[in-house]
């Protein structure tokens, strides 16, 4: 599918630092290649491998080994090295430290499961943080140039937990922003729970696959108000901006192509006074909205048709 809007943009971090009660892993995308990722943490090092759209994914251990770091090691070490200093001898100024019984043979502290909820936070939670935007200045200056550069500053900005990419083009003749995102994959959101076994170690399972398709969908309508609302907020003459989400499907043949689930016609208006900090329901308020976007009977996004402009009815 060709770009539909002149200006494009690539976002989100290729590699990212994931921090949990369990300690530090990292994971970076494999550039080009969407729902593929390398993972590495305290459990070991892990390809994670998805089909784009499908739902379906896999995960192969590589190593044992991984660069994760415990944070309670971290202080072991850091108590280590103060206590090898305060060993060294009385000349150079330090005293000998000695260790009781009780903290020679203190046990481990156990591993304890990382809510998901928690997880999830920042790719559900995203319109939370939107900024709060204020009725339309009739007498603020709208022009094309400083409405698209202030929609790249704020993409580029933007930190989330997922790759995706932006085009862009303000329609004069509307004055509406054209908005088109390459929407993140279903697969890039979390979907396993930690628990506990009878023998206290930590184990992963998959959550139901109707809850993954909920957590997707609530992803993408926080990440289109929050994206909404910050353009809204930065160019106070701007009345509205159409937004169209699409990801990536297989065909009949069985090739990858692109196909649109989201097209939302956002008005300033309905943005004034929102309160995005206490909005629980993001679907509610994007559906407020004209929109075209549907879902199966277990929470999948259809293909939609995308709004072409805010005078598409007219041409028809």
């Amino acid at each position: 599918m060709s770009i539909r809007f002149r200006k494009s943009i690539e976002l989100g971090p290729a590699f990212r630092i994931n921090i949990s009660k369990s300690g530090l892993s990292f994971s970076a995308h494999v550039p080009g290649m969407k729902g593929l990722s390398v993972s590495t943490g305290q459990k070991g090092t892990y390809l994670n491998a998805g089909l784009p759209g499908t739902g379906l994914s896999s995960r192969t251990k590589l190593s044992d080994k991984g660069v994760g770091v415990n944070f309670k090691d971290v202080v072991k070490k850091i108590e280590g090295a103060a206590s090898k200093e305060m060993e060294q001898p009385e000349a150079e100024g330090r005293t000998e430290k000695k260790l009781s019984s009780r903290e020679k043979e203190a046990p481990a502290v156990q591993e304890e499961p990382q809510p998901l909820q928690e997880i999830l936070s920042p790719y559900l939670e995203l319109h939370r943080k939107a900024p709060s935007v204020a009725a339309l200045d009739s007498a603020a200056p709208l022009a094309e140039e400083a409405v698209e550069a202030s929609c790249a500053v704020i993409l580029k900005q933007l930190q989330v937990p997922y790759l995706f990419s932006a085009s862009y083009e303000f329609d004069a003749a509307s004055h509406t922003l054209m908005l088109d995102v390459d929407l993140p994959e279903i697969e890039d959101i979390p979907d396993e729970e930690e628990s506990l076994t009878a023998k206290g170690a930590l184990a992963e399972h998959r959550i139901p696959a109707a809850e993954a398709h909920a957590n997707y969908v609530r992803c993408i309508e926080s990440l289109a108000i929050y994206l909404a609302a910050a353009i809204f907020a930065a160019n106070p003459a701007l009345p509205a901006i159409t937004l169209s989400g699409y990801t990536q499907r297989r065909n009949r043949d069985g090739d990858l192509e692109d196909a649109y689930v989201l097209s939302v016609r956002f008005t300033r208006e309905g943005f004034v006074g929102a309160r995005f900090d206490q909005m629980d329901d993001p679907e509610a308020f994007l559906l407020s909205f004209g929109n075209r976007m549907a879902k199966t009977k277990t929470g999948l996004l259809r293909k939609v048709v995308p709004y072409e402009s805010v005078h598409e009815e007219e041409r028809h």
